[in-house]
């Protein structure tokens, strides 16, 4: 695992100085996903603007977010990568799906898993410098395998599988639910908005 302290982004990102300034882009790969993240910005008295996977916003924003959803990369008929996304010069989280879609898209291996993995999971990752091990809820069939090139691994579950990665730079991606009503965690939302990566 990287143990790489936290990266402020480039100069030429949009900025927020607070969260309120900051306007968010949820792009929908699912429902439920795309609800709880609602909920959980809405919580954060974060701005958001629901984006479908298949439409360009007619706003700017300062954050995208890459929601869960049921779809698998390997499938000829997944939601595929929007190039406006590709395009943008502001940070982007991928949740689930979101993760395995940036893993993908930049030619990182996916692979179906023997069973569904549902429930709290042990993981360690780095934060602000820091191995931090807590427990992340994960509902997913498939894993990312191996990253992109010139992307990091910043935190494994206890069977060793990538749980987060990031480039250091525009995309940070995470495994788990940090939006789960039960057992989210509202922290890696507002570090994120703090435009570090952990």
């Amino acid at each position: 695992m990287n143990r790489k302290n936290n990266y402020e982004m480039q100069q030429n990102y949009t900025r927020c100085n607070t969260r309120k300034e900051c306007l968010v882009a949820l792009v929908s790969f699912g429902k439920d996903s795309t609800n709880r993240l609602s909920i959980a910005l809405n919580r954060l008295k974060v701005n958001y603007k629901l984006v479908s996977y298949d439409m360009t916003p007619t706003f700017i924003p300062t954050h995208i977010i890459l929601s869960g959803g049921p779809k698998h990369v390997y499938d000829s008929d997944h939601y595929i990568m929007p190039q406006w996304v590709i395009d943008a010069k502001v940070p982007v989280l991928g949740i689930c799906y979101g993760m395995q879609l940036i893993a993908h898209t930049f030619r990182g291996t996916i692979r179906q898993m023997p069973e569904k993995e549902e429930g709290l999971v042990e993981i360690t990752e780095m934060i602000n410098g820091n191995q931090i091990t807590s427990g992340r809820w994960m509902n997913r069939n498939d894993r990312v395998f191996s990253v992109p090139p010139n992307f990091h691994v910043n935190g494994v579950t206890s069977r060793n599988h990538i749980a987060s990665f990031t480039d250091y730079n525009k995309w940070w991606a995470v495994q788990y639910h940090p939006e789960s009503v039960k057992y989210g965690d509202l922290s890696v939302f507002r570090r994120f908005f703090n435009e570090k990566y952990v």
